[in-house]
């Protein structure tokens, strides 16, 4: 059976980390496991994520580029593995344009889900995992960092994230990231195997 995963959180939360850890483990339960991330997913993917962290583009623009990337994402990796009874884990979705650009950006939520309902149609995560933690530990953490790595953005963006977790309690889980790498992964396999879906 496939299983849809995304993981959200502000930058230097560890998501990158705990999607690889938790993809790891699942295969030692026997799943077939595709791992995967948003901006550069694909070739096309690849050039936007590019242009979305060296260049200077305005809010606007940046969520037609992310949902560039999402349609591409979607047609050449998730939707062909979610057919295949693939589980898909990804690093980054449509939440974090919900946050990033809808929220922390005052485009407008109903704005950046205008944008992307015609593309993700019917590829809703069967759960989202947000790893929280406090900002300033966060981007400690943060190496090489890029446009989207200031302070007062990154804090937005965490109460948008903890805000919109709040509406979709079913789905959206919250996971205390402000831990150490092995007790944040066991709380997350922990709370994937409590689903049934492995």
């Amino acid at each position: 059976m496939s299983l849809f995963i995304a993981f959200e959180g502000i930058d230097g939360c560890g998501k990158s980390t705990q999607a690889r850890v938790l993809a790891e483990k699942l295969k030692e339960f026997g799943k077939d496991v595709v791992l995967t991330r948003e901006p550069g997913a694909t070739k096309v993917g690849k050039v936007i994520r590019e242009m979305l962290f060296t260049t200077e583009i305005d809010p606007v623009t940046e969520v037609f580029l992310f949902a560039s990337d999402r349609s591409s994402h979607i047609n050449e990796v998730i939707s062909p593995s979610l057919d295949a009874g693939k589980t898909v884990i990804t690093d980054r979705y449509l939440l974090s344009s919900v946050v990033y650009q809808g929220i922390g950006k005052d485009v407008g939520k109903d704005f950046v889900l205008n944008v992307n309902n015609p593309i993700t149609k019917n590829f809703v995560p069967d759960l989202t995992i947000i790893l929280d933690m406090p900002v300033d530990i966060a981007l400690k953490r943060v190496q090489n960092a890029n446009r989207f790595e200031k302070y007062d953005l990154q804090e937005r963006v965490r109460e948008g994230f903890l805000d919109e977790a709040s509406k979709n309690p079913e789905k959206v889980k919250v996971i205390n990231g402000n831990q150490s790498i092995s007790r944040v992964s066991e709380d997350i396999l922990n709370l994937v195997l409590s689903g049934g879906n492995v």
